[in-house]
């Protein structure tokens, strides 16, 4: 019980703490509505099943013995992360529909059901706070002694379930204001705040090859 309360406690920090996965729900909900919001909720819990998976076969120990395998891994979400925010950015530049068209806002944005949960599991596959969680302190959680298979997605499945609870939440509680956030202003406010905290958070990601070259 002492692994879990521990292990709860990191994936609280890495679930609750602004990053990718909350600015993407951000970017997204206003303006693709309340399914595409859950739909990228669902991405990022399948996500955190997909990064436990590859722990627990040995491709983050893989990853860190190879500076060159990291520094691609890097590269690609560092690249991933700033196309996204360099999206947001772009339709901030371009501007948000006039108010009278702000109600119709949810059809001039729409995506499909695959779409939005790839984008969700894409952001939180690359996100970089869970993927080097992932990569380098989840097998300390796991007994060496007992069924670190099981262990492992037991754990993985706890991480999974907070962030759907915590990332629901949010994409519910942004639905409430909806109104509110599709006013251009706030729109182009939150466009560029998303773009500009992805890019960054994108070249943050970049950085870490360093450490490991």
């Amino acid at each position: 019980m002492t692994t879990y309360f521990a292990f709860a406690a990191f994936v609280a920090v890495i679930v609750l703490s602004p990053g990718p996965n909350l600015f993407l729900l951000l970017k997204n909900t206003p303006t693709q509505g309340r399914r595409a919001g859950l739909l990228n909720t669902a991405g990022l819990a399948l996500a955190v099943m997909f990064q436990v998976t590859l722990s627990l076969v040995g491709v983050g120990a893989i990853m860190l013995a190879s500076a060159a395998t990291f520094n691609v891994f890097t590269l690609i979400g560092s690249a991933y992360l700033i196309y996204l925010g360099c999206m947001a950015l772009r339709e901030a530049w371009r501007g948000v529909p006039a108010t009278s068209q702000m109600e119709n806002v949810a059809q001039l944005a729409v995506v499909s059901d695959h779409r939005a949960i790839a984008e969700g599991w894409l952001t939180g596959v690359l996100n970089p706070k869970q993927s080097m969680f992932y990569l380098a302190a989840f097998p300390k959680f796991l007994d060496p002694a007992g069924s670190m298979l099981l262990e492992g997605l037991s754990l993985g499945a706890l991480h999974a379930t907070f962030a759907l609870a915590w990332y629901s939440f949010v994409v519910l509680a942004l639905e409430r204001v909806r109104d509110y956030l599709r006013r251009p202003a706030v729109a182009r406010t939150i466009a560029v705040l998303s773009g500009i905290v992805l890019v960054a958070f994108g070249v943050r990601l970049a950085t870490l090859r360093i450490s490991l070259g």
